[in-house]
């Protein structure tokens, strides 16, 4: 049975990665996942093989400690079985989800898919859950750290590039902001803007970089936000400028850690740069600082409030340097941020420079096509005219339209009535075709009538005929003549 994870919950550039690295290289055998809400895990699932990226530059700029494996090595090692499961949303749109909302079971089986593939006591370290912590305190059972950072140094360490100060806005963009960073957003000029590639959103903040002011006041906000509800419910608060200063501040996290079960650690290389702050800087932080206090007293019943937090920043402040070389450190990384500045202003010049070149060729093009316009507005008051001629045609074709559709119109009728009477006229012939078969058949009868007449009218006139001959021959007989004078005598007396 996999063993109680291990989250570590923190702000980007609190030294988040550092930790990740003890754990990873402890002889305990912890199977660390760095940032499994980190947006470049969506690559699990169309190009595993990216989380084996390791950019050396990068890591260098960052001044991440030195690897023996890549960043997201435990993700690449269970792909299979998370690819289906993380999700855009997890990085930013749900980033102040609560454990009743309906996106929530989505996440935790993502985190559970974590847990249960490790290949050892798991340790999950997160700089994108600090919205949410509360939920996963809940849902997950196991030891939940707190990791922190001055917010100057933190801040400062920001400006190393674009990509921090960009996520300040997607955070302030999520959906269901609490109130108080709804009203920071606001006041900074946040601009909302939302799209299904989470690439376009960071590419929208970094076109919109906010001026240093509003920066820092929408950092710290962030920052005293993930504060006060990760010390609500961490087990345990680790300061990262202490753990990198004070020997015995190690101790004493070490011995808490153990206390919790886990060992085998090495904190003796923590070295958290901490720089020293003029009256002005001092100034500068204070100024944004008030305005983020005056907000979080206003909503202090949702929030809490801030004095433990403001106590505890002052308990642990970096000590004033006495070290040259430290304070040499900290001009080289000023001036690497300052000559990157100096490259970006370079190439941004240069392709400003190039926007004009194209500018000018444009006028030029732009006069060409002025001529070849007048031109085309010539033609086209040429072709007014046509249209005009070809409308008063038109208008007369539509005339004679309308004549030719009333005459039809017409004949329609006059073929619907020659039709009707066509229909009448059909019965009328089938009925004497009726009656003319009928007659035909009665006339068919009376000739074979007749015919049978014939015959018996030629017998009868045969039998006639014979009788006559008969008769003739009783006539010219003997007898006949010799017994006339008796006939007469006999017809004489019969009258």
């Amino acid at each position: 049975m996999t063993a109680r994870p291990i989250f570590v919950h923190s702000l980007f550039r609190s030294g988040s990665t550092y930790v990740f690295g003890a754990f990873r290289r402890s002889a305990a055998g912890y199977w660390c996942y760095q940032e499994p809400l980190n947006e470049f895990v969506r690559h699990v699932a169309d190009a595993p093989h990216r989380l084996l990226e390791i950019d050396a530059h990068d890591r260098a700029l960052l001044r991440h400690p030195t690897m023996d494996k890549p960043y997201f090595w435990e993700f690449y090692q269970i792909r299979d079985a998370i690819a289906p499961l993380f999700r855009k949303e997890f990085s930013y749109d749900t980033f102040f989800t609560a454990r009743t909302d309906p996106s929530f079971p989505a996440l935790k089986s993502y985190l559970q898919c974590l847990i249960d593939n490790a290949r050892g006591r798991p340790l999950l370290q997160c700089c994108r859950s600090f919205g949410r912590i509360a939920a996963l305190r809940d849902a997950f059972a196991g030891t939940h750290i707190h990791l922190w950072r001055n917010p100057h140094d933190q801040w400062w360490s920001y400006q190393v590039g674009d990509y921090f100060d960009a996520t300040t806005q997607l955070i302030l963009n999520a959906a269901d902001t609490p109130p108080i960073l709804a009203a920071v957003k606001e006041i900074c000029g946040v601009l909302d803007f939302h799209d299904r590639d989470v690439e376009s959103e960071i590419a929208h903040a970094r076109r919109h970089r906010l001026a240093s002011r509003e920066s820092y006041l929408s950092f710290y906000a962030l920052w005293m936000y993930s504060f006060l509800q990760s010390e609500k419910v961490a087990d345990l608060s680790i300061n990262i400028d202490s753990l990198s200063t004070s020997n015995a501040y190690r101790q004493h996290i070490l011995a808490s850690l153990a206390n919790q079960g886990i060992d085998a650690l090495d904190f003796s290389d923590c070295s958290s740069a901490q720089a020293q702050f003029s009256a002005n800087d001092i100034a500068f932080f204070t100024e944004a600082e008030e305005r983020v206090h005056a907000l979080f007293q206003i909503h202090s019943p949702a929030t809490g409030p801030l004095e433990p937090a403001l106590m505890l920043r002052a308990e642990h402040k970096p000590a004033a340097h006495e070290n040259l070389a430290e304070l040499a450190e900290s001009a080289t990384r000023a001036r690497r941020v300052a000559l990157r500045e100096i490259d970006t202003l370079a190439a941004t010049q240069r392709q400003v420079a190039g926007q004009q070149a194209m500018l000018a060729e444009s006028h030029k093009v732009a006069e060409t096509r002025g001529e070849e316009l007048a031109l085309a507005r010539a033609q086209l008051v040429q072709l007014e005219g046509d249209i005009q001629r070809v409308q008063v045609q038109l208008q007369a074709s539509e005339n004679e339209v309308s004549n030719r559709r009333a005459q039809l119109t017409a004949k329609s009728e006059e073929l619907s009535d020659a039709t009707f009477r066509l229909g009448a006229l059909g019965n009328e012939l089938a009925a004497m075709q009726e009656s003319a078969e009928q007659l035909q058949n009665e006339a068919i009868k009376a000739g074979a009538r007749i015919e049978e007449l014939n015959r018996d009218v030629n017998k009868w006139w045969a039998m006639a005929d014979g009788l006559d001959r008969h008769l003739k021959a009783v006539y010219a007989t003997r007898s006949w003549r010799v017994t006339a004078p008796l006939r007469r005598i006999a017809a004489a007396l019969k009258i």
